[in-house]
């Protein structure tokens, strides 16, 4: 018994003496330069329902600080397509009563509204709309559009009528977005999807083909000659023709697919807060869709699924084809896109070096 009280009374002191014994070497194994955390931590690590056996907390927050700097670098890049947008539609007339209702109509046949994000996109073929269009089917899950794969027809769906549209473009609860794209790469792109590739039927090359020839070779084509069963071409207009058929007609009778967006999109009517390029689309789309919420109810991913593959080098494509052009015929289409490359800020002044390195292509007029 007497072991026993004697044991008793120094107990104590030994726990205490581990105690301070294990606290000191914690404090030796810690580095004096271990950095201290910027914000407490709710949760143990191995609690944490954000983390995955594969992740880290370094790993998740460097994903997320690279993010907010991306979102901030495409804002700041979006805001001053903005800003020169504006400071280019500053210097516009006015339009007339007439032509200011022509060009809200014609805005309207491209615009799909989603207002339960408040956002509304002017949609413009061959500036990423088949990506966007694609998205929008499987946000709505529209099977008829996802049996059929016409992504287009979700304009249908989405479009607004005239007063609707007149009161989004005023209200500032609205994100409201314009597509554009280099204003020669898109009509290149254009003549290459919808008349020259001849591996599927296209309403454009179908319409189109018999115009050009009679416009530029003065013929007229029996269709037996210029059709096959299928309703493809036999004879393929050049790019060359394309575009001297182009310069001949007014740009506001052009195909929807080479149209000038000016004209399709009311840009300076409509009042963009947000302009979307394609040569840096999938950044502007993210930025677009985090900042609406959109982000939230449909998988961003989806947009590259149905996203038109380039075939090619773009800038010596560019070269190639534009190069069959004489100087007069290059000088006459870059002027159609003269406000296009203005307002949706695009320079074409080095490509056309490029294309013509001997004449000097006045694209300003």
């Amino acid at each position: 018994m007497t072991g026993y009280s004697g044991l008793r009374r120094i107990l104590p002191s030994v726990l205490l003496a581990l105690l301070l014994l294990n606290l000191l070497l914690f404090l030796l194994r810690a580095s004096p330069n271990d950095p201290v955390p910027s914000s407490p931590v709710s949760l143990p690590l191995a609690l944490s329902p954000s983390l995955t056996p594969d992740s880290s907390p370094t790993e998740h927050v460097t994903v997320r600080e690279n993010d907010d700097e991306v979102l901030r670098e495409t804002e700041r890049r979006l805001n001053g397509r903005v800003a020169v947008l504006r400071e280019g539609c500053g210097r516009e007339e006015k339009p007339s009563k007439i032509r200011a209702e022509t060009l809200d109509k014609t805005a309207i046949a491209r615009t799909e509204v989603l207002d339960e994000v408040r956002l509304s996109v002017c949609v413009v073929y061959k500036a990423g709309s088949t990506a966007w269009n694609y998205l929008m089917a499987h946000l709505l899950n529209n099977t008829v559009i996802l049996k059929s794969r016409k992504w287009y027809k979700m304009i249908d769906v989405l479009k607004p009528d005239l007063r609707r549209f007149r009161n989004i473009t005023s209200s500032r609860e609205y994100t409201r977005v314009l597509m554009a794209r280099d204003p020669l790469e898109r009509l290149l792109s254009a003549y290459r999807d919808r008349i020259q590739d001849q591996s599927h039927y296209s309403h454009q090359a179908h319409h189109y083909a018999p115009l050009i020839f009679h416009s530029v070779r003065g013929i007229r084509y029996p269709r037996r000659d210029l059709y096959l069963a299928n309703g493809t071409l036999r004879i393929v207009p050049t790019f060359s023709e394309f575009v001297r058929y182009l310069v001949k007609k007014m740009p506001e009778e052009y195909d929807p697919h080479w149209k000038p967006i000016h004209l399709l999109c009311a840009v300076c009517r409509a009042n963009y807060t947000a302009i979307v390029h394609t040569e840096t689309f999938q950044k502007d789309i993210h930025y677009i869709m985090k900042k609406t919420g959109l982000d939230t109810k449909v998988d961003e991913k989806l947009i590259n699924t149905e996203k038109n593959k380039g075939r090619g080098n773009t800038q010596e494509l560019l070269v190639t084809y534009y190069s069959t052009l004489d100087p007069l015929v290059l000088e006459q289409i870059a002027r159609v896109y003269k406000k296009d490359f203005i307002l949706l800020g695009y320079d074409p002044t080095s490509l056309l070096s490029r294309i013509s390195p001997n004449v000097t292509i006045d694209w300003r007029g």
